[in-house]
């Protein structure tokens, strides 16, 4: 039989994301979380682009995926300033407009506080418990051991400890 009449349509672009967190500017101290509104549409996902420069075009750039239902990323984000924008994506290949262009600071995380053993304690026997008191967005501690306050001659150096606690014979 005949053809029906031409009908056209316009395949739309997903609307702007209204992007809530992390506020621009702002300093944070461990993880980053991405908090925003879904837009209206068949999404994808949500883009991600993050780089350690406003233009996005330095070594550490960093594009990703971030979940539409989740808002979860995984993204490596060294201490320092970083810079990010967001765009929607539809399931038909369509791509929103990006978020304005933001930023926020990964400070690097307080020296932990030494709690035992105290300062100038002297130890008759080898076995050493050293604890400290947590510091916020530390995920992992370092510990030196020297024989002078200078640390000019570390015997030991224990890299990558979780909790907050080290047993050990020196």
């Amino acid at each position: 039989g005949p053809w029906s009449a031409t009908y056209y349509f316009t395949m739309v672009a997903p609307a702007a994301v209204n992007v809530t967190a992390p506020i621009d500017g702002a300093t944070i101290t461990g993880d980053v979380h991405f908090t925003f509104t879904n837009v209206p549409g068949n999404i994808d996902c949500y883009y991600l682009l993050m780089d350690k420069t406003d233009q996005f075009n330095g070594p550490d750039i960093y594009p990703a995926c971030v979940d539409p239902i989740t808002h979860k990323i995984s993204a490596p984000t060294s201490v320092g300033k970083w810079y990010w924008k967001l765009q929607a994506n539809s399931t038909h290949g369509q791509s929103g407009l990006y978020t304005s262009v933001r930023s926020f600071t990964i400070a690097a995380p307080l020296a932990p506080a030494l709690s035992s053993p105290k300062n100038g304690s002297a130890y008759k026997n080898l076995s050493v418990i050293t604890k400290w008191k947590a510091s916020k967005g530390a995920a992992t501690y370092t510990i030196e051991f020297d024989d002078s306050a200078d640390m000019g001659s570390t015997f030991l150096t224990v890299p990558s400890i979780v909790g907050q606690q080290f047993n050990d014979l020196l």
